[in-house]
């Protein structure tokens, strides 16, 4: 126990967590929802207009991993031990998911199949791997100097 702390106050912690995680995943249900019911009323999206989405995900896609690799760089080596391998899993998954959306980003690119799919994975993957990316900001409070 860390010295002027109380126990219960690393229960109160975990709990505010849960909050938070419970609330970030109500959102994400929500805009998945919203979106997949938005997709299904557009008739069409023009050809030139998903082409130009699909080339600008691609650059977003490799900034938000080059995001993940430098949070890894900076924050990894100076993390507690017992948090490490947590913090690792987290990045390792959010770079998963930055990734598979750039294959998708340029598998919609190169080969125009289903966009208005490809358009809703893209947009979920960048979701789910942006809030990933700002939960590594909570987890930073525990880098040592």
């Amino acid at each position: 126990m860390e010295r002027g702390r109380r126990p219960d106050s690393e229960a109160k912690r975990s709990i505010s967590g849960l909050i938070v995680g419970a609330v970030v995943a109500l959102a994400a249900i929500t805009f998945v929802l919203v979106l997949t019911l938005e997709l299904l009323s557009i008739s069409e999206i023009p050809p030139s207009t998903v082409r130009d989405f699909l080339g600008i995900s691609i650059q977003v896609n490799g900034s938000f991993l080059f995001a993940v690799f430098a949070v890894a760089s900076f924050l990894l080596p100076r993390m507690p031990h017992e948090r490490k391998t947590k913090f690792a899993q987290q990045l390792s998954a959010d770079a998963a998911i930055f990734f598979m959306g750039l294959l998708e980003s340029s598998f919609g690119f190169l080969w125009q199949v289903n966009t208005q799919l490809v358009v809703a994975g893209i947009l979920v993957m960048w979701f789910l791997g942006f809030a990933l990316l700002v939960d590594s900001i909570r987890l930073a409070r525990f880098v040592e100097p």
